[in-house]
């Protein structure tokens, strides 16, 4: 090898190592991956826990995080996401089913503070159909509806 090219050949490498860890520390930022179900399922554990005693009457079948990504049957493209349901039913009781794969798709670029701030938007919603299905109530589902009118308009 000639006399200086090995220094310039070994400066190259520590060049391109250099870049490729800059690289890989931005694709981790960038492309950072959500938590995981289990993690997903503890936090909102910990949310749940925000809540009343009293808010759990009657909810028999308990919150249920499924793995699921739940697109609504009324979207036009692949941009309405389902994120949470309450179901009653005479065979299943009342329970608030969370789908931990729609929050991927629509939230994990987002840091943890602010899926967990999400999650607890959800969640307190599906209480609210809860809580209002007790009391006979239908407030929040007719807001759910013209939500969707809205969609639909558009």
């Amino acid at each position: 090898m000639i006399p200086g090219k090995e220094n310039e050949k070994n400066n190259l490498n520590r060049d391109i190592k250099r870049r490729l860890i800059a690289l890989l520390a931005i694709a981790v930022f960038v492309f950072k991956i959500m938590i995981n179900i289990d993690e997903f399922t503890e936090l909102m554990d910990k949310i749940s826990e925000e809540l009343p005693d009293e808010f759990y009457k009657d909810l028999n079948g308990g919150i249920l995080i499924l793995p699921d990504t739940r697109i609504s049957p009324h979207a036009r493209a692949d941009d309405l996401y389902i994120l949470g349901t309450y179901n009653r039913s005479s065979s299943m009781g009342r329970h608030i089913e969370i789908y931990y794969g729609s929050f991927v798709k629509l939230f994990s670029h987002l840091p943890k503070d602010a899926l967990e701030e999400r999650m607890r938007e959800v969640l307190f919603h599906e209480f609210t159909h809860h809580i209002e299905s007790l009391a006979g109530e239908k407030g929040l589902e007719k807001k759910d509806e013209e939500q969707m009118r809205e969609y639909l308009r558009r």
